[in-house]
């Protein structure tokens, strides 16, 4: 039976950390149909991993049952990513999200949770460093949440002068998920008069207040 995605991630919890890279870099890679197409050297470079320990790392993930040889450098995930309705022990239950305690743990969760930003391709030292620091700054943080609201901010989005997206960096940040939690970054409200509108009412009361 293919794992879901909670449990892919309690399965992790407990694997090796070249282990845990490589999946993540594997779950982001993957196709529709959970297949990805990658040499070791192709995983190497993306994971910063030793091609020897790569391919060690994949036989672990061959051992839980998580990754599949399926055929010369390619590769079918066994996560069942999307949830089917039978699928109801997958489901989390409210206000008891998968929790969160390590840097890949993390990783996934944006990969998964922030579609429309910058995904994160790399686990590098400096991105781990922070994220560990992150998860001790604020242990009872809801992450996934956090992470869907950013998602959902059209500022974080690339609405913005610039057109800065906002990536897996901005989100280790030491003030992001406070800010984030406060609504900084929300979306305002939606005002039923277009700004159109409301010029061509003013234009209007001006040339009546002229009459």
């Amino acid at each position: 039976m293919e794992p879901g995605l909670r449990a892919t991630l309690g399965t992790l919890e407990h694997a090796p950390a070249d282990a845990r890279i490589v999946w993540i870099v594997l779950a982001t890679l993957r196709d529709s149909r959970g297949i990805v197409v990658a040499s070791l050297r192709d995983l190497s470079a993306l994971t910063g991993v030793p091609k020897a320990r790569v391919q060690t790392a994949l036989e672990k993930l061959v051992t839980f049952g998580l990754v599949e040889p399926d055929g010369q450098d390619q590769w079918y995930l066994t996560t069942r990513f999307v949830r089917s309705v039978d699928a109801q022990e997958d489901l989390p239950l409210p206000g008891d999200p998968p929790p969160i305690h390590t840097a890949e743990a993390l990783m996934v969760a944006w990969n998964t949770g922030a579609p429309h930003l910058c995904p994160v391709r790399v686990l590098t030292p400096e991105r781990r460093r922070k994220a560990k620091a992150r998860l001790r700054q604020y242990p009872d943080c809801d992450w996934a949440a956090v992470i869907a609201r950013l998602d959902a901010s059209r500022f974080c989005r690339g609405e913005n002068s610039n057109g800065w997206k906002a990536g897996f960096d901005f989100l280790l940040r030491m003030s992001t998920a406070a800010k984030t939690l406060e609504g900084v970054y929300d979306n305002p409200p939606v005002s039923p008069v277009s700004p159109a509108n409301a010029a061509a009412t003013d234009r209007w009361i001006a040339a009546r207040r002229h009459r």
